[in-house]
């Protein structure tokens, strides 16, 4: 219900700023307007403001703003009597509002307190390039390519597809450099938070299902599933999720011993469950830093978000094309 509730107040905000563009550049050029409605349907509450019916509709799924098709004050004119450009001007207006209220929308939120991941090494890969020239868990990397870097997001959104050609990190108050020959940062096996060995922990388990009838103990932490190492609460639920139905073989460890439990998924909206609630022991404050961004750094940062938000729309409608 909530869901459903936050749909229709997200939609109904963005029908009544896109049709406010268009109500407010056609009043500038002086178009005669009968109806501003939100909504679809039967009237629940109309009010007439400077000769225009502004309605709240019973279906909010959508609006719309009707031109009138007579001169009702001597100084206006109709839609169709508009010049060209003008015409033009109060279509474009509806999408355009659109783009302005989201970016001022985003500068709000980037003008506020921002959080990063610490770029800190939260585990090494074994027999990995990254083990291989000495890069160890704890060392917070500061420079890639020569160019600063504050956070995993950074580094995950810059230089995924980049070839890593240098690494400047730091160790325990001591700044080292590092040559890569030409690595993509997916390739060298580095994790950052929240993955860490031996960091999901088992919370809580729920009555006559899979995980408590092979006598999972709550407490104990899960190492491995199907012999693939667990490094993150995410990477766990995913191994699950993907096997409904299916043997799983779970590695546990509990008061220094370790246990193997062979456990069958049950199907859940066509997803695999056991009944476990799995938590991080990896702690928060240790790899979230607070900060906020500089006034000179607010727009451009906005203008980043704005592009990024976009692309990610446009892959995701290519891909269901």
């Amino acid at each position: 219900m909530l869901t459903l509730i936050t749909f229709i107040l997200t939609i109904s905000i963005i029908v009544l700023v896109h049709e406010f563009g268009h109500y407010c550049v056609a009043r500038f050029f002086k178009i005669e307007v009968d109806n501003f409605s939100i909504g679809f349907g039967k009237v629940l509450f109309k009010k007439k403001i400077k000769g225009t019916d502004f309605c709240l509709r019973a279906i909010p799924l959508g609006g719309f703003v009707a031109f009138s098709q007579a001169i009702k004050e001597k100084s206006n004119i109709t839609f169709e009597d508009a010049k060209l450009f003008q015409r033009s001007l109060v279509i474009l207006a509806g999408p355009l509002i659109n783009f302005i209220f989201a970016f001022l929308l985003i500068v709000v939120i980037v003008s506020g307190s921002q959080q990063r991941i610490i770029p800190t090494l939260t585990h090494i890969e074994d027999n990995s390039f990254a083990e291989s020239i000495g890069m160890k868990e704890g060392d917070v990397l500061t420079h890639i390519n020569g160019d600063p870097v504050l956070s995993v997001t950074e580094i995950q959104s810059a230089y995924k597809e980049k070839l890593i050609q240098s690494i400047q990190l730091n160790r325990e108050g001591k700044n080292l450099s590092l040559s890569i020959p030409g690595k993509s940062i997916d390739d060298m096996g580095l994790y950052f938070f929240p993955n860490k060995q031996n960091s999901v922990l088992v919370k809580a388990l729920l009555d006559d299902m899979p995980a408590k009838q092979a006598n999972i103990a709550p407490g104990s932490i899960i190492s491995y599933i199907n012999e693939k190492e667990v490094l993150s609460v995410e990477g766990a639920v995913d191994i699950i999720k993907n096997n409904p139905n299916k043997e799983i073989i779970i590695t546990s460890l509990h008061d220094g011993e370790t246990r193997t439990h062979t456990i069958t998924s049950i199907i859940q909206d066509k997803k695999g469950i056991v009944g476990m609630e799995l938590k991080s022991n990896m702690d928060y404050n240790d790899n979230i830093k607070s900060f906020k961004y500089s006034i000179l750094e607010i727009i451009p940062q906005s203008f980043y978000k704005i592009i990024l938000v976009t692309n990610t729309i446009i892959d995701a409608l290519w891909k269901i094309v």
